[in-house]
């Protein structure tokens, strides 16, 4: 047994507290991660809840970078102890999806990243009263100092050291984002797109839509200062929800033929009824975040318009091949993502909780 600490989250009140633990010795194809940071994402408040059906008591954290401390002999990917690396979801590379290439509708997606358990049902973790916890939170589990790792979700990156890794938290959030609009959406130049929700999701979209040059970019949010950080990264033009009439000012912005493409990285389902009335004919409505309810779409005006209504999961893109991108394109200076991280301290992650529902942070990060 490997022992170390780790936020574990107990109940759905959110009764999180950092635990010593117990984990097991990886398997022959599971790696063994010295977590450097992690960032805090709303999935991780709402799994908490059970609203993806995983209940506590739980270790979270899935957008993790640190270094690798021991490979089993059985794993095929390219990695070594040593190697740096960001982790993001886990797919089992064998399924009829992702042999396809299309890795995050994974037929096993569920049990790889929602079961908190190995594939085989065992556990991987124990606190210091020897009962199991649910690990393998995507396949990471990385608010913890030490995690056993699928290595599915590890890409190994070339780095300047552990100050420049901690910022890299790449893995959810920033991917999604980016992403839904270069994997899905593919604006030509000179196309109208509109984001909802100034997140972390949204302002990913956002900078890689500006990437893109539309003739317009349109953020939608409740809050000016989410808005002053999309005019900041590429939005043409900014509409605050809560003052103003979204549906109409869409209409005068884009001269009355609607957006080609939107976005709604809320999960809101008044959200997705008003991008579908918003939309140009041909155009494209894209869901990002989760909803918590169903919703009722006008078929009508998916058969008069051609409208296309596409869902996106982790921005139906493969990490290996994606997060690379990013980084590359962090590095020439077209996608400031570090801009918008917040860090803290490991042992300060219930103010890095809480900063990030009072809306006073875009990504807090937790350092150990």
């Amino acid at each position: 047994m490997v022992k170390t600490q780790a936020i574990v989250a107990n109940d759905a009140a959110e009764d999180w507290r950092i635990e010593d633990i117990e984990l097991a010795e990886p398997n022959d194809d599971e790696l063994l991660v010295e977590m450097v940071a992690a960032g805090v994402c709303f999935t991780d408040v709402k799994t908490a809840q059970g609203k993806f059906g995983i209940k506590p008591p739980i270790i979270l954290g899935h957008e993790g970078v640190g270094y690798i401390r021991k490979v089993g002999s059985g794993v095929k990917q390219a990695l070594s102890e040593g190697d740096a690396v960001i982790l993001s979801y886990a797919s089992c590379s064998a399924c009829a999806s992702c042999q396809s290439g299309n890795n995050p509708f994974c037929q096993n997606i569920a049990k790889r990243n929602f079961s908190g358990s190995r594939v085989d049902g065992t556990s991987v973790v124990k606190n210091a009263s020897n009962s199991a916890l649910k690990g393998l939170f995507f396949g990471q589990s990385s608010f913890s100092r030490l995690a056993i790792v699928d290595p599915s979700c590890a890409v190994k990156v070339d780095v300047k050291g552990r100050e420049e890794l901690k910022k890299l938290v790449l893995g959810c959030g920033f991917q999604t984002g980016s992403g839904a609009i270069a994997n899905v959406c593919q604006p030509k130049i000179g196309s109208s797109i509109v984001v909802w929700g100034c997140g972390t999701v949204g302002l990913s979209a956002i900078m890689t839509a500006k990437l893109t040059t539309p003739k317009y970019l349109i953020a939608v949010d409740m809050l000016d200062d989410k808005l002053e950080l999309a005019r900041k990264y590429g939005a043409t033009h900014t509409i605050n929800g809560s003052k103003e009439d979204v549906g109409k000012r869409l209409q005068e912005i884009t001269e009355g033929l609607g957006v080609q493409y939107a976005l709604d990285a809320v999960g809101s389902p008044a959200i997705l009824k008003l991008a579908q009335q918003s939309l140009a004919p041909k155009g494209m409505m894209v869901t990002i975040g989760g909803t918590p309810a169903d919703v009722v779409l006008s078929t009508a005006l998916h058969i008069q318009r051609g409208i296309t209504y596409r869902g996106c999961h982790m921005g139906d893109s493969i990490p290996g091949l994606y997060i690379p991108q990013l980084l590359d394109w962090w590095r020439k200076g077209v996608y400031p993502f570090d801009e918008l991280l917040t860090f803290y301290k490991f042992e300060d992650f219930a103010q890095a909780l809480q900063d990030l529902k009072d809306g006073k942070i875009v990504k807090p990060v937790l350092v150990m």
